[in-house]
């Protein structure tokens, strides 16, 4: 069995570092999705001056960009993990 461990981490030595960056990409959107749901609050009750906008705006509701941020933390702390434990069995 350790043979055929280290037969995969020799020849698929490109993993970790491939797993690592999309663990970043998924922390990435999270802060990304987070700073716009922030982003959103703060702008939530800004008066539109034009009517015509604001009447199209009306009853449009925002994109739920805290549940977006939530995912990606999710996706990126699960990719962590496997990361971890994926390096934990190569060595």
């Amino acid at each position: 069995m350790d043979a055929i461990i280290q037969l995969l981490a020799t020849s698929m030595w490109w993993l970790l570092p491939v797993s690592l960056l999309i663990t970043a990409g998924f922390i990435t959107a999270g802060l990304f999705h987070t700073y716009r749901a922030v982003r959103l609050l703060q702008l939530r009750n800004t008066p539109i001056s034009d009517p015509v906008i604001a009447k199209a705006l009306e009853g449009v509701k925002p994109p739920p960009y805290a549940l977006y941020a939530a995912m990606y933390f999710a996706g990126g702390m699960i990719m962590a993990i496997a990361t971890f434990l994926l390096q934990q069995t190569i060595h």
